[in-house]
């Protein structure tokens, strides 16, 4: 069935702060869309406004819809420039790097309609937030070959205003923090100035999955596609199964979780996760199961959740000024399987 808008949420890493551990696996926690004050971002304070600073929080785009289905080409981009003279890029994470791992990458952004333009055409002039971001540096934000969003709804939601997709052919270069970008195609609609033009993020497709399963066995053999895993429950994990005695029963070693329950070869096994209200990660069925295991056989897998990481680095540059509400917005779609009829 398709995958309804409420079944895509965003979530913090585990680790949280400013150290190199800043980051690593999902969290159970839910970034907060209500309460929206500092829930990416702290606030900035005096010192950082004088000396400047640069911050990373990393989030996690996940779909939660029913066991089996898969949120295809998933995109993720900011769709709004601060009000302040600070900036925000976004580029793409791993399921546990942390801030020790990055390294200069190539990141993302938006920037925004200097003038107005008429429908159908290829050039779009742009404004954005710092010589950083320009064409040619080394945290460009726009490049050719980039899929880009253009918007000027007021929100995701909002009835009034266009949103369509396009490519970028070309930039050149044109003001201090101007360039026009070039397009493959025209523009479907007509956009004022200040609406946002933004880079997309590419998460490939989110679905919970399975891989790198091995065996020290002689006889025995594994089905690693009957594995049932769950999209909301599933996480990052290596598992390892050993088989005791009787040669059926076995123990169950996640990384994550510590040791769990014992299974049996003949009955079905499943792992629930208390993060996410009891739900199962996975279900390992008796099918799973072939040929004549014997005690001490080991068989190990890895499990990884339907989502995908981002992360958002905010730069404050030397000499900031103080600004009370300032802002971003960050969003994610992908396709979702049409319903038959």
């Amino acid at each position: 069935m398709p995958i309804s808008p409420n079944e895509l949420k965003l979530y913090l890493s585990k680790t949280v702060g400013t150290t190199a551990s800043n980051g690593g696996v999902m969290s159970a926690t839910l970034l907060d869309t209500v309460n929206t004050e500092n829930n990416i971002f702290n606030d900035v304070l005096k010192e950082e406004q004088s000396v400047g600073s640069i911050t990373y929080v990393k989030l996690f785009c996940k779909q939660e819809s029913a066991i089996s289905e898969v949120l295809k080409d998933a995109q993720a981009w900011l769709d709004a420039s601060t009000k302040s003279n600070d900036y925000i890029v976004i580029f793409p994470g791993t399921q546990i790097d942390t801030q020790n791992d990055i390294n200069p990458p190539r990141v993302y952004g938006v920037a925004t309609l200097s003038t107005s333009i008429d429908s159908g055409s290829t050039v779009l002039p742009v404004l954005v937030d710092h010589n950083d971001l320009m064409n040619g540096s080394l945290w460009a934000i726009l490049k050719p070959g980039d899929l880009i969003s253009i918007s000027s709804k007021e929100n995701p939601s909002s009835e009034l205003g266009s949103i369509e997709w396009l490519t970028i052919h070309e930039i050149t270069n044109t003001v201090e923090l101007g360039m026009n970008v070039h397009t493959t195609r025209g523009t479907g609609y007509a956009y004022p100035s200040g609406s946002r033009v933004s880079s997309m993020v590419a998460l490939g497709d989110l679905q919970a999955t399975i891989d790198n399963l091995s065996t020290v066995s002689t006889d025995g053999v594994c089905n690693q596609n009957s594995v049932i895993l769950n999209n909301k429950g599933t996480i990052e994990d290596v598992l390892t199964l050993t088989i005791k005695a009787d040669g059926t029963s076995f123990t169950v070693n996640s990384l994550t979780l510590g040791d769990l329950a014992d299974g049996d070869t003949s009955i079905e096994y499943t792992i629930t996760n208390s993060d996410f209200t009891d739900t199962l990660c996975l279900t390992i069925p008796p099918s799973f199961w072939a040929g004549v295991w014997v005690e001490g056989d080991v068989v190990l897998f890895q499990t990884h959740p339907a989502s995908a990481s981002v992360w958002l680095k905010r730069v404050v540059p030397i000499g900031t000024t103080a600004y009370t509400d300032n802002s971003t917005t960050i969003l994610f779609n992908g396709l979702t399987p049409v319903q038959q009829t």
